[in-house]
C-alpha cells in the first residue's frame, strides 16, 4: 500500500480480535527528512479497511522531522495505541486513535502523548489488563521503562514519577520490547 510520496516502512504489525491486522512505521511525505508516523488497518481480505480515517490510513506529522511508528498495539475497546518518536529533537511518544482513525481526546487531551529528553524512542508497548500502559524507551545511557494511565498521563503509582531507569553499563543501553508477566513484574 502506497501512504505517502516516498518511501513507505512497516514497523511492526498487530491482528486485532475481528483478523484485521494493524501495521504501524512511518512515511516519508517530503523527501528525503521529513517522515511522518503512519497507521493502516487491513480488513482480512487484505484490502484497506475505509473505515479507518475513510481511506485506511492513518498518518501524524509532527514538522519537518524523522517521525515514526515502532509498536503497535490494540486495546479490548478496540482503541489503537502507537508509540514510537517525533519531533526535531526526537521525543519518545504515544499516539491514542479511535476505532474508526481520529485521535482519541481522551488521552491526555489531543490523542497524543510526548515524553521529555532528547534523543529518546518508545520502542516496546504492552497493554496491562487494567487499561494502563507500559512502554519501553531507549535513551542515551538508560533502559527505561514508563507506565500511563488510561487517559495518557504518567502512572505516578509506579516508581511515584510513572518512569523507572536502569543504568547497564558504560555505553548505550536501549530497551527495545517488553513484557508483563501473570504477576504483573515487567520484563525488558
Amino acid at each position: 500500500t502506497l501512504v505517502g510520496s516516498g518511501a513507505d516502512i512497516a514497523q511492526k504489525v498487530v491482528q486485532q480480535n475481528d483478523g484485521k491486522l494493524v501495521v504501524t512505521g512511518y512515511t516519508t511525505i517530503a523527501a528525503p527528512s521529513d517522515r511522518a508516523v503512519a497507521t493502516v488497518r487491513y480488513n482480512t481480505n487484505g484490502s484497506l479497511d475505509t473505515t479507518f480515517n475513510g481511506t485506511g490510513i492513518v498518518t501524524t506529522d509532527f514538522g519537518t522531522s524523522d517521525d515514526e511508528g515502532k509498536s503497535v498495539a490494540v486495546q479490548s475497546d478496540g482503541k489503537i495505541v502507537v508509540a514510537g518518536f517525533g519531533g526535531s529533537t526526537r521525543h519518545a511518544l504515544l499516539l491514542r486513535y479511535n476505532t474508526d482513525g481520529s485521535p482519541d481526546p481522551t488521552f491526555n487531551g489531543t490523542g497524543q502523548l510526548v515524553t521529555t529528553g532528547n534523543s529518546s524512542t518508545a520502542y516496546g508497548l504492552s497493554l496491562q489488563e487494567d487499561g494502563k500502559i507500559l512502554v519501553a524507551r531507549g535513551s542515551a545511557n538508560y533502559f527505561l521503562v514508563l507506565r500511563c494511565n488510561p487517559n495518557g498521563t504518567l502512572d505516578s503509582s509506579f516508581n511515584d514519577t510513572g518512569m523507572v531507569t536502569s543504568d547497564i553499563g558504560p555505553g548505550n543501553d536501549i530497551a527495545t520490547n517488553l513484557a508483563v508477566q501473570s504477576d504483573g513484574r515487567v520484563v525488558l
